[in-house]
């Protein structure tokens, strides 16, 4: 079975707007694209990930083995639903959808989602509202439908869905409350090290 992993990611100068009361704005966008990258790695590290997509509007932050897709502009389910049946196209039998931020995610944790069992696996975030992973065999299973609320509509539109309380995953950096609850995992962004006296 090929399964790829889905990433969106938004242009990042407009990302994390809601961290601008804690984070300058450089120090915002190096926080973005570090969450990232940690994504990335976590995807690559994960022997049963084959082919790594990304869709968002930043090509020049796709490493060269992975594949960008274009976000068409109609917001994030409309991008990740294109990026869906693109990946349909190139032969996908399952899509794991990780957003890029969540700087914690592990290969392990990967491996858990993809060992769930059942057509769709759904991690929640912390708060059991919003979905931090989802996992859909076929890929096009149903449309997703991410933002507030989307944990219950991805459990409700899949019917049988696995739920997994995976907590590196469960944690995702969008306020300054998850900031310091990165922190508190013994986890800070480099470019928000204090500066050596």
């Amino acid at each position: 079975m090929t399964t790829w992993a889905i990433v969106p990611l938004k242009a990042v100068p407009e990302a994390k707007r809601r961290l601008r009361g804690v984070l300058s704005d450089d120090e915002r966008q190096h926080l973005v694209v570090w969450m990232f990258r940690r994504v990335l790695a976590a995807l690559d590290a994960s022997p049963g990930i084959d082919r790594i997509a990304v869709v968002g509007a930043d090509r020049a932050l796709v490493p060269a083995a992975g594949r960008f897709i274009a976000d068409p502009g109609r917001g994030l389910n409309a991008a990740l639903a294109h990026a869906l049946s693109a990946v349909c196209e190139d032969g996908a039998r399952s899509a794991l959808i990780v957003p890029a931020d969540v700087p914690l995610i592990a290969a392990d944790d990967v491996a858990a989602l993809l060992d769930a069992g059942g057509r769709t696996a759904i991690v929640p975030d912390r708060a059991r509202a919003g979905t931090n992973a989802l996992l859909m065999t076929p890929p096009d299973r149903f449309r997703p439908a991410f933002g507030p609320g989307s944990f219950d509509r991805h459990r409700d539109a899949a019917g049988d869905a696995v739920v997994l309380d995976l907590p590196r995953i469960m944690l995702d950096i969008d306020d300054a409350d998850a900031l310091d609850a990165l922190r508190r995992e013994g986890v800070t962004p480099p470019t928000l090290e204090p500066a050596a006296t």
